[in-house]
């Protein structure tokens, strides 16, 4: 995982931070245990919280962002999610304004969204 902006929360995923630090064996082991990670979770939109919430997050969700990135590797990962899953990875999309703006061969959840994988407004 990396820090990103001034408050250096940690946010997507770093195959060579991991492999220099450990092992690719490794790096492919957790990649594995994380691909399930965002699955186990419902992130809520903002729209759905209270008013006083909207401008928050559970901690968590950023792991599930993580996981989402990890299984990105795969360009056709998007392809092969189910349309419940679709669903459940495009609610990250409000914590990741950066995997959102990584469209890498079609497979951020934007495209996803935008290529029609997600048929209706969720």
């Amino acid at each position: 995982m990396r820090n990103d902006g001034d408050d250096s929360r940690s946010s997507g995923w770093n195959r060579r931070f991991i492999e220099e630090q450990f092992d690719k064996e490794t790096a492919d082991r957790l990649r594995y245990v994380l691909m399930t990670i965002w699955r186990d979770d419902h992130p809520t939109f903002p729209s759905e919280r209270s008013e006083g919430e909207r401008n928050t997050f559970l901690v968590r969700w950023q792991l599930g962002l993580a996981a989402i990135y990890a299984e990105a590797e795969d360009t056709d990962w998007a392809n092969e999610l189910s349309d419940t899953e679709a669903r459940l990875a495009a609610r990250y999309t409000p914590i990741a304004p950066v995997l959102i703006g990584n469209i890498r061969a079609g497979t951020g959840l934007f495209a996803m969204l935008a290529y029609g994988q997600v048929d209706e407004e969720i």
